[in-house]
């Protein structure tokens, strides 16, 4: 997941080189498209913003897709290392957020000719969808016989146990039937922009993010360490990169 982030990350800066070239009048207020990929405290997430306003305080609207996992969950390997990758034992679902917001940034240490940094820190709430999709497994169907046969399936607490599990489901084999729970989500962050440039934003984005859903999300078995809730609290933190006019 980790390449992907970062080959994602190359496409964008380039992108964001054709953005640039697009200029703007004398009288436009300064405004900003930015894209920042996110390794958070429950997953990896990714964000699209535009902001404008004047110098010092800038609307913000932007869209983020969140995934929000168990903060215990655990990878370990399966019964066969060579039959599947690895899982995580007890999940029953996984959760990606999908939110729209918008909110107020300010800009709290200006770039100057002495100063080569940029801090920015915002607020922004915003409604959420929760898709709640089967967390599918590779299970043998038919354990203690000569051939196993393997197929892609839901985890099923009652059948499926370490010694049938064979890692989990490929990309490929999954499918995607997610249930949709309504909910919305509060945050702030910050944004430290390394370059001192009136084209560019480059830089590093770091925050939290309050989670809360109209109902309890079945993410694990529960147990005496693993709950169900309703409300997430996330940290992050991630790269950014975006033009500015």
């Amino acid at each position: 997941m980790l390449h992907r982030l970062i080959l994602l990350l190359i496409g964008i800066h380039l992108f964001q080189l054709g953005l640039s070239q697009t200029g703007s009048g004398d009288d436009a207020k300064p405004s900003s498209l930015i894209f920042s990929g996110m390794i958070t405290s429950r997953g990896l997430g990714a964000d699209v913003a535009y902001t404008v306003g004047s110098e010092f305080r800038q609307y913000r609207f932007g869209l983020e897709v969140r995934q929000i996992k168990d903060s215990h969950e655990a990878l370990i390997d399966p019964a066969n290392p060579e039959a599947g990758g690895r899982y995580v034992f007890g999940k029953l679902n996984s959760l990606t957020q999908i939110s729209p917001t918008a909110g107020i940034e300010w800009n709290l240490l200006p770039t100057t000719r002495l100063n080569p940094f940029n801090l920015r820190v915002g607020v922004l709430a915003g409604p959420g969808i929760g898709l709640v999709n089967p967390y599918q497994l590779l299970v043998c169907t038919n354990t203690g016989t000569a051939n196993c046969n393997v197929l892609p399936l839901p985890y099923d607490p009652d059948r499926h146990n370490f010694y049938n599990i064979q890692g989990r489901a490929r990309i490929r084999d999954r499918s995607f039937n997610p249930e949709v729970v309504f909910g919305g989500t509060l945050g702030a962050y910050g944004l430290l922009d390394f370059v001192a440039s009136q084209s560019y934003v480059n830089g590093v984005t770091f925050g939290l993010r309050l989670d809360a859903f109209t109902e309890t999300i079945p993410l694990v078995v529960e147990s005496s360490v693993l709950h169900n809730r309703q409300v997430f609290l996330t940290a992050s933190v991630g790269f950014v990169l975006g033009s500015r006019n």
